[in-house]
């Protein structure tokens, strides 16, 4: 019941925010669109070696993982494989779904994207 509004919305944001923001920001199409953000050397791709790990029996990140992955597969990206996050995880390609604890929450509504290459 929800799937054709919510992938309406996740094609054609980014277009909409492409086309009519011109900001100081450097070139991110993340949506929402950040109040900030922080540039670093490197990057991060997203292709069919890459995981999408959430917390441990948080099944509410399962679903969101899940809505991603099956958004970007709708899109033309990869097929994405979405489990539960082990010690052994450290050093892969993987997207990692997780709620923020203690007083780092961003504001209701609000997200916090951290990318490393």
């Amino acid at each position: 019941m929800y799937r054709f509004p919510v992938l309406t919305l996740f094609l054609l944001i980014p277009l909409v925010f492409q086309a009519a923001t011109h900001t100081s920001l450097p070139s991110v199409t993340v949506v929402p669109k950040p109040l900030s953000v922080v540039s670093k050397p490197g990057v991060f791709v997203i292709n069919d070696q890459t995981t999408l790990l959430v917390s441990p029996g948080d099944q509410e990140m399962v679903k969101i993982a899940r809505l991603f992955a099956d958004q970007l597969n709708i899109a033309g990206g990869p097929d994405l494989r979405v489990r539960e996050m082990t010690a052994n995880d450290r050093n892969l390609n993987a997207v990692i779904f997780t709620r923020t604890k203690g007083n780092s929450a961003p504001a209701a509504e609000g997200y916090s994207l951290k990318a490393t290459p």
